[in-house]
């Protein structure tokens, strides 16, 4: 084996000044339960980047939305929504990173087949209140979130 493709966590990035990027670290210092987590991922990312036996690449995905996910319109999330069981914390500006399903496969396919380079991607988009947004990576058009 030459290569091996970890999905990896895109939501427990510590941001320092704003919104955290594919440059932040792991939040390992935060609150006891996300720096459990971000731990976790930390020694996974670690190990497989530096094995040294084969290429590593962490696909640091957000949350999954879009058809038969979670977070689709007839998901899960919505059924707690409407039943009203979805807590608005504080002001509700709270900022969750997400991808879209078929954009994270996209980005799993590229990986398999990029050139051999020691890479580690953070593909999310992120969610702030109801704005959509649409954004260009690497040449393909990302889906829009759901407003």
């Amino acid at each position: 084996m030459r290569r091996y493709i970890q999905q990896a966590s895109g939501f427990f990035l510590k941001a320092d000044a704003g919104l955290a990027d594919e440059s932040a670290r792991l939040a390992t210092d935060a609150s006891a339960g996300v720096a459990a987590s971000a731990q976790m991922y930390a020694e996974v990312e670690a190990r497989l980047l530096n094995s040294g036996k084969m290429e590593g690449i962490a696909l640091r995905y957000g949350f999954f939305y879009g058809t038969n996910t979670w977070y689709c319109p007839e998901g899960a999330a919505a059924d707690h929504v409407r039943r009203r069981e979805m807590p608005v914390i504080g002001q509700g500006e709270g900022v969750w990173s997400f991808v879209h399903i078929e954009d994270a496969a996209l980005a799993s396919v590229a990986a398999l087949t990029a050139p051999p380079v020691f890479i580690m991607l953070w593909m999310t988009i992120l969610l702030q209140s109801t704005a959509g947004c649409q954004r260009l990576r690497d040449g393909l058009e990302l889906h829009p979130l759901p407003s």
